[in-house]
């Protein structure tokens, strides 16, 4: 397979990538250098990888949007659901619970073709 085709592979698949774990940036960067549209959420208080010396975010954040979003404010929820509505996998690092809390869990039900994917390092 030529790089090009690698590129195309995952075209027309929307990814939204939230929280911070490096599993989870590592995977939307490398769905997004195979073609998917990747969307990533950052807190208003931005991406912990942007501060150092050492730029991990721009390594992490290649070929993908990045889009502000408080998830505990009831005003991003509208932006959340719109971003979520039109994805077809999230790539989160929360707990089970937190993602009943945000409300992610009914997209499971009601889109049968969306996946989640948690990459947590703290259980339930």
């Amino acid at each position: 397979m030529n790089s090009q085709t690698e590129q195309t592979l995952l075209r027309g698949v929307k990814i939204v990538k939230a929280g911070d774990q490096y599993a989870g940036p590592v995977a939307a960067a490398r769905l997004a250098e195979l073609g998917a549209t990747a969307t990533k959420i950052e807190p208003p208080s931005g991406d912990p990888l942007k501060t150092g010396a050492c730029s991990w975010y721009d390594l992490l954040i290649r070929r993908q949007t990045a889009v502000t979003l408080n998830l505990k404010d009831p005003a991003g929820h509208a932006h959340q659901d719109q971003l979520l509505g039109g994805a077809d996998l999230l790539l989160a690092s929360f707990r089970t619970s937190a993602l009943r809390r945000l409300g992610w869990d009914g997209f499971f039900s009601a889109n049968k073709h969306f996946y989640c994917t948690s990459d947590r390092s703290i259980a339930d």
